[in-house]
């Protein structure tokens, strides 16, 4: 789902709801940009060695976990 086309719908809403969509357009702005330059200027951002320790560590202690699909190794 494109950032464009979830903006157009929730604008569509904007007279029923006006704060919750001028919050959200707000926010999905925001955040766009954010990932942006967070992916621009950060060598490994594609790495699990970008993650914060906390979710590394997670992702660790959840490795041997039982699942139903694998998606990758």
């Amino acid at each position: 789902l494109a950032p464009q086309r979830a903006a157009l719908e929730a604008a569509k809403h904007r007279a029923k709801y006006k704060a919750a969509v001028e919050s959200y357009l707000e926010e999905l702005v925001v955040r766009r940009e954010l990932s942006d330059n967070f992916c621009h200027y950060t060598p490994n951002y594609d790495s699990l060695d970008c993650a914060a320790a906390w979710a590394r560590e997670s992702l660790d202690k959840h490795r041997v976990d039982k699942r139903e699909f694998i998606y990758t190794r």
